[in-house]
């Protein structure tokens, strides 16, 4: 379904870049090519009263997010130039491979005494679909000679579902005794959703009208809502959190020779992104536990659990493009 709807974006963009071509308005498509970097962090913990006395029950999972991903984007721009020059930019772009690297989920349970009373770990091969979608402008501010100063701000849309399957690794029971443990069965669904509107500035330098540099950093609140499917356990996990995070970017663009408007050109670009959020969590059980033989879990319900997502997104991309 999404590299359909990849082609057909496509598609329009054609159909709008012969219309532009004509006109007054300066219009460029990029197709693209990224190695993504970086992992998510889920991390949840929550106090409880044991027969041993007051534990803390934790969980981290770091999902990786290391995949190669394919896309599109393209820039309308007024053809003239000066401190008021603007343009609007969009895009889209979706993975073609899943993470190699594996997911790793550690839980705990800790006394106020750091004892550790249960420990565990285990490592899962990823299968991954996501979908970026950006919108953003962009309005020159400061013109000197061959440097460029601009407010930049957009919307970025950005969702990750990923599958995981078997487990490898180990656990302590509550005597200390280790036990390895490991499975082929897919052990939990996860999906995230970002909703990132950003404001920055971007500044640019050209040099010979063939090859320019381009730095661009921005400030984001992050609104974050995520869902986790524990299939061996029967339970479901939501939040809706927000907080606090950081993008930023650096291109080398290189215009090559052209006839008449069109110019070819290409574009090696870098982008960081740290996002931050915390709230807490909601637990549900659609079925009876198998971790606890004692009691049906089914129906259980279990809500503001202390919940927190930290995600470092690293890629490397490159983009060839015509320009009109």
């Amino acid at each position: 379904m999404k590299k359909n709807l990849l082609i057909i974006f496509v598609f329009v963009l054609s159909l709008v870049q012969t219309s532009l071509a004509q006109s007054k308005v300066k219009f460029t498509v990029t197709p693209q090519v990224s190695q993504n970097l970086g992992q998510t962090e889920y991390i949840m913990d929550i106090a409880v009263d044991t027969d041993t006395g007051l534990a803390v029950l934790g969980s981290k999972l770091e999902f990786p997010l290391d995949a190669v991903s394919a896309g599109v984007k393209f820039r309308v721009q007024p053809k003239r130039d000066g401190i008021d020059a603007w343009w609007v930019e969009g895009g889209v772009v979706t993975n073609i491979d899943s993470p190699d690297k594996a997911m790793k989920d550690t839980d705990w349970a800790k006394k106020r005494t750091n004892l550790v009373v249960d420990d565990s770990y285990t490592e899962s091969r990823v299968e991954m679909s996501l979908i970026l979608l950006t919108v953003e402008a962009t309005r020159r501010i400061l013109h000197r000679e061959n440097i460029n100063l601009a407010v930049w701000a957009g919307f970025r849309y950005h969702r990750i579902e990923q599958d995981i399957i078997g487990w490898d690794g180990w656990f302590i029971d509550s005597n200390l005794v280790l036990h390895k443990q490991s499975g082929t069965k897919q052990g939990m669904l996860y999906r995230i959703t970002y909703k990132l509107p950003y404001i920055g500035f971007l500044s640019d330098v050209e040099y010979d009208r063939r090859i320019s540099l381009e730095l661009k950093a921005a400030y984001t609140p992050v609104f974050v809502s995520d869902y986790d499917n524990h299939l061996l356990r029967n339970k479901d996990a939501t939040a809706s959190i927000s907080g606090h995070g950081f993008l930023s970017g650096v291109k080398l663009q290189c215009r090559m020779g052209g006839t008449g408007t069109r110019h070819p050109f290409f574009e090696l670009v870098g982008e960081f992104v740290y996002l931050h959020a915390s709230g807490s969590q909601t637990q549900s059980w659609y079925g009876d536990d198998p971790i606890t033989p004692d009691d049906d879990d089914t129906g259980t319900i279990l809500s503001g659990i202390p919940h927190e997502i930290n995600s470092r997104q690293v890629s490397v991309c490159l983009r060839v493009g015509l320009g009109f």
